[in-house]
């Protein structure tokens, strides 16, 4: 079950609420000094206000709507929604720079983020669920999910796939790209950098959901995280109880869900980085792109090491490792490809 941010209620939630509501109030301050500066040419500082000036109306309003309904918010979701708002502003941004249409971009967005839930739903349930039928034996995937198929739409206790999110989510977009006749490569290396970001506060809300746990680790490791950093109904404290019978009070694990946030806060900066600073002598478009694929798909590969959320009994490797040994190759592939397609004389 994903844990819930109760410091957003009760009397800590008054608080929030005075201080969200100042910031707004300062970031539109400032978003309307910027405006009238740059009327026509708006400037970097205009785009950063208004972003966080939308977020910290969005957190005003959220803390509201928590104060008056009494009810809390799920953490993992309120990730998802700021790297989708802060994504989507980022994008239409650099798009308008390449005089890419919005409107387009924008169903893109939100098409494409409903399938890749649906996407990563369905992996879960064909790759990672369990289903033990009352008196029963354990079923394990994918049989579990042909038993207890209404089991898809429960997703109160957490189960999606990275994976199976952006593959959904691309064949949308490449499907969509190709009838509204957008440019593709340039689009796709519009992209790259967003999903980068998105992996970052997708793997934060993680860390709070308490899944996609890391191996044991011991207590004197620098990097060891204590059990009891997660709360009591987070699913890695309830693994380690029930089928590793280890007190969460002298259990320390690797922290696989910080670790894949950095990974890809720091893919994201570099991304970006490339973006702006070389983008204009890239060999062809959707390069950025290739480089993404190829990137993420390596160090998601590393990471699985240090993960023990996940079935590892084929050649001692997960089901993530071997979509990103196949992600990577197709990169390589269309990367060479592409190269070659330049470099090829015309006759």
């Amino acid at each position: 079950m994903y844990p819930k941010l109760n410091w957003l209620s009760g009397d800590t939630g008054w608080i929030v609420l005075i201080f969200a509501f100042i910031i707004s109030f300062v970031f539109f301050s400032l978003y309307r000094i910027e405006k009238k500066k740059s009327s026509k040419t708006k400037s970097k500082l205009y785009y950063i206000f208004t972003v966080l000036f939308y977020l910290s109306v969005a957190a005003t309003l959220v803390t509201l709507i928590t104060q008056i309904t009494g009810q809390t918010v799920n953490s993992y979701g309120l990730m998802l929604a700021i790297a989708f708002v802060i994504g989507v502003s980022l994008l239409l941004h650099n798009a308008k720079r390449l005089n890419i249409p919005e409107g387009p971009l924008l169903d893109i967005c939100i098409w494409g983020v409903l399938l890749s839930i649906v996407g990563a739903r369905l992996f879960y349930m064909l790759f990672e669920y369990q289903y033990q039928p009352l008196g029963k034996a354990l079923l394990e995937p994918p049989y579990a999910f042909f038993q207890n198929p209404t089991a898809f739409i429960d997703i109160s206790s957490g189960g999606l796939v990275v994976y199976g999110g952006f593959l959904f989510g691309i064949t949308f977009a490449l499907i969509f790209i190709k009838i509204r006749r957008l440019p593709l490569g340039k689009v796709a290396d519009l992209f790259a950098p967003v999903l980068a970001m998105g992996v970052g506060f997708a793997r934060t809300g993680c860390n709070l959901a308490g899944c996609c746990w890391g191996l044991p680790l011991s207590s004197d490791h620098p990097l060891a995280l204590a059990l009891s950093h997660f709360k009591a109904e987070a699913p890695v404290r309830q693994f380690y109880a029930s089928q590793m019978n280890m007190a969460f009070e002298s259990t320390y694990v690797w922290p696989a869900q910080i670790i894949s946030a950095l990974n890809g806060f720091i893919l994201f900066a570099i991304l970006l980085f490339i973006y702006y600073k070389y983008r204009d002598r890239f060999k062809f478009n959707g390069l950025l792109f290739l480089i993404f694929l190829m990137l993420y798909s390596v160090t998601r590969f590393l990471i699985e090491f240090i993960r023990n959320d996940t079935d590892k009994s084929f050649f001692g490797l997960s089901a993530a490792q071997f979509i990103g040994i196949f992600v990577f190759l197709i990169a390589v592939i269309l990367m060479v490809y592409n190269y070659y397609r330049i470099k090829k004389p015309t006759t």
